[in-house]
């Protein structure tokens, strides 16, 4: 995902946002992603008092893709009045879908994100702890 040009915080979830919503892998059954934020978006959020929490709940808030747009890519029937056609549907449906890890480097407005296979009722992401390399020499 890229935006280069947004510089407040709402600019860069909505591009986020918009990427989590694309009609090709939205899922009806319930969505998890993983939303790596880099550097400079991560700056960005960063600089503006933005937690991981609140990352979690504006796109919760902000990931939604209307029945009219689904219908017109083929993912629902056409809707049958206007209301049908505003109604929503979430790419998550609780905050905590949303797995937030900060990775990457400065260079560029570039963050990435990461769809579930097909849904959290048919597979749920899993985290484990990977305990630091004992041989490896890395400055904590």
């Amino acid at each position: 995902m890229s935006n280069g040009s947004a510089r407040d915080p709402e600019a860069i979830l909505a591009t986020i946002a918009d990427v989590m919503t694309v009609a090709g892998h939205l899922s009806f059954s319930g969505q998890q992603f993983v939303v790596i934020i880099a550097g400079e978006h991560r700056g960005r959020l960063c600089s503006r008092g933005w937690t991981k929490g609140d990352i979690r709940l504006w796109l919760h808030e902000h990931a939604v893709r209307s029945e009219a747009d689904l219908s017109r890519a083929g993912r629902l029937p056409p809707p049958e009045t206007s209301e049908q056609a505003a109604r929503g549907h979430r790419a998550v449906a609780e905050p905590e879908d949303i797995l937030v890890v900060a990775a990457g480097g400065d260079a560029g407005g570039y963050s990435v994100v990461i769809p579930g296979w097909s849904g959290k009722f048919h597979s749920q992401a899993v985290t484990r702890m990977v305990p630091p390399c004992p041989t490896c020499h890395v400055d904590a």
